[in-house]
């Protein structure tokens, strides 16, 4: 089994974040410290892990170690017994190495490889479930507490209190029931990695290189089914010239349910995968001032007029870089399939001003996509994993060159590196800061920092060919007449004076025996902001972006909505980390509900229009 390692926390008087149990297990055996008063339980994990038979190179994989691996550096930070180094970009910890004598110890993060909580992953990869906590009783009092089991409003919901009856009748022992729930934590992240390393081992990729998902697929398309050799490193001009035409995917309101109609509800299956099974540019580029017509495969910048219920060529708002799709005159750089689906819905051209064309237009990524769609079709852990692969791979290719660099030094170290480099941002802790540095040419050649692996000009067509599928499966369902009400990159929602189920709206299927296809009732607010109630079992779904809605139900939501009444989430837990210290805060915040500006609401939020680019008011 692949060693794994898991920190247990409460919250003392002062809302600091304290380790109270840690668990790990190593070659298959598993291990465990408790709290101890005035005791760096971290420091002594670490003690009992350098006391084992060890490799020169040993990795712990940690789930989620922006949280447990702050609390790994200040116990580092404090103590100078060990030698560490971190990677770090944006806050974010991809990895903690620990050099002991000749013996290194790194604690990986497995969230970045497999960004799902270990309850769902226990269920996609029918691994032992993850075990019910009363989160709210861990207390420095309850530490050692043996007695009655915990009171419902201890936990997270009344069916995970019920359930933890179930099989808790007895007396319960908050210490011997601490140690099992972080040892079945342990278990659960110590089996998924080890399934993935197992679904690599066919194509030789070691798990242990990559520290992320979106690596990872890199890493197994560049080494393995990169036939074509298409480059991933473009130069610096032709980045700056495509980056302005790679948009992410759509995501609008558009009305929301009359009294008599049915609403549907559709996810498309595969959509990226989907997307690059077709052609795209590769090779070597040249630059057309002279193009007339949108014609061959590759970029044109134009002028353009649009006037359409949905308009089909994004741009960026000028102000907060929002994503907009928007009537009247605007020019910008586009992929040319999308040009063409403008023109076929009404758009006018003005004028070409340019086109990027290509050597190339063949397909890329057939042999990968089909490898994981073999991958997919044996179960739900492959499924998983499977189109987490082939959705991180466009991402990655589309990254944008990294610009700062982030690591610890001693504090008696800063005056040398603040003359040696720029320093943008820094952090102190303990004998230690963290600073921020700028990658400039002098960094890049003393630090070996090689230039970031991506290939914008096929991750821009991607997003634009996703764009495109969604439009036409919108445009779709309208000409069956269907009223569009809420689109996200790969989904649908839609109205109907009839009803459509077991129908077929170009590649939109109204499945009648999923639970999902059919919905009671729903309210649109503004993208990932939404309240739905399924016709099967009625059961509700609530999404506020940025906020957290177990609180609040859908007719509560859909009544402020309507009445423009923001909505109050209570007891809204949030834990303070960007200077490298724990807190957590219980606070009450307010969520703007007017607030939906990518398109302007009508007859009473039934209905929307798109924004005209002169629209002031919104750039």
């Amino acid at each position: 089994m692949v060693n794994a390692y898991d920190i247990e926390t409460f919250v003392d008087e002062n809302n600091n974040i304290i380790p109270y149990c840690i668990c790990f297990i190593h070659k298959k055996k598993y291990y465990h410290i408790y709290y101890k008063e005035k005791c760096d339980i971290i420091n002594e994990s670490l003690k009992l892990i350098l006391s084992l038979k060890l490799n020169k190179n040993n990795v712990f994989y940690v789930h989620n170690l922006n949280f447990d691996g702050i609390l790994i550096l200040i116990s580092l930070s404090s103590n100078k017994t060990y030698k560490f180094d971190v990677f770090l970009r944006d806050n974010s910890i991809y990895y903690i190495k620990i050099s002991y004598n000749d013996v290194i110890l790194e604690f990986k993060c497995s969230f970045k490889i497999l960004p799902i909580s270990l309850k769902n992953i226990s269920y996609s990869f029918s691994l032992p479930s993850k075990m019910i906590f009363p989160y709210k009783f861990s207390k420095k009092e309850n530490l050692n507490y043996i007695g009655k089991a915990p009171e419902s409003f201890y936990f997270n919901s009344e069916q995970d209190y019920e359930t933890f009856k179930i099989h808790n009748n007895g007396n319960f022992n908050f210490k011997e029931y601490s140690i099992e729930y972080c040892k079945r934590d342990v278990e659960i992240v110590s089996l998924f990695v080890n399934l993935l390393s197992s679904m690599l081992n066919d194509i030789n990729i070691d798990l242990k290189k990559s520290y992320s998902a979106p690596s990872l697929s890199l890493k197994i398309f560049n080494e393995r089914f990169n036939i074509k050799k298409i480059k991933l490193s473009n130069s610096n001009l032709i980045d700056s010239q495509i980056r302005q035409s790679y948009f992410g995917g759509r995501c609008e309101v558009y009305g929301n349910p009359y009294d008599d109609e049915n609403i549907y509800h559709f996810d498309f299956s595969g959509m990226y995968g989907k997307c690059m099974k077709e052609k795209f540019c590769f090779g070597k580029y040249y630059i057309n001032t002279d193009c007339k017509i949108i014609k061959k495969p590759g970029y044109y910048f134009i002028e353009y007029y649009s006037d359409m219920y949905i308009p089909v060529l994004p741009h960026h708002n000028f102000i907060n870089k929002k994503l907009l799709f928007t009537n009247g005159v605007n020019k910008g750089l586009y992929w040319f399939e999308e040009i063409i689906l403008f023109i076929e819905m009404g758009g006018i051209i003005k004028k070409i001003h340019y086109s990027i064309e290509f050597e190339n237009f063949d397909y890329v990524f057939s042999d990968f996509i089909d490898y994981f769609e073999n991958i997919r079709n044996k179960g739900n852990d492959y499924k998983t994993f499977a189109k987490l692969m082939v959705n991180s791979l466009y991402g990655r290719i589309g990254m944008q060159e990294v610009n700062t660099h982030s690591f610890f030094i001693k504090k008696e170290e800063f005056n040398y590196y603040n003359k040696k480099y720029k320093i943008l941002d820094y952090i102190e802790l303990n004998g230690y800061i963290m600073i921020k540095v700028e990658i400039d040419q002098k960094f890049k050649k003393e630090n070996d920092i090689k230039k970031t692996k991506n290939n914008i000009s096929i991750a821009s067509a991607i997003t634009s060919k996703a764009r495109i599928k969604l439009y036409k499966a919108q445009q779709n369902c309208i000409a069956n007449g269907g009223r569009i009400l809420y689109s996200d990159t790969d989904s649908l929602y839609v109205a109907y004076k009839k009803n459509v189920l077991n129908q077929t709206h170009g590649e939109v299927y109204w499945d009648p025996k999923k639970d999902d296809t059919e919905i009671k009732d729903a309210v649109f607010i503004s993208p990932k902001t939404y309240g739905i109630v399924y016709k099967k079992k009625e059961k509700e779904s609530i999404k506020i972006k940025g906020y957290n809605s177990s609180n609040i139900d859908f007719i509560n939501l859909k009544k402020k909505f309507y009445e423009n009444k923001d909505i109050e989430v209570n007891d809204f837990f949030y834990i303070k980390k960007s200077d490298f210290s724990l807190k957590n805060f219980i606070i009450n915040k307010k969520y703007w509900i007017s607030k939906y500006d990518k398109r302007i609401f009508l007859y009473n939020k039934k209905e929307t229009r798109a924004l005209n680019f002169l629209d002031y008011v919104y750039f």
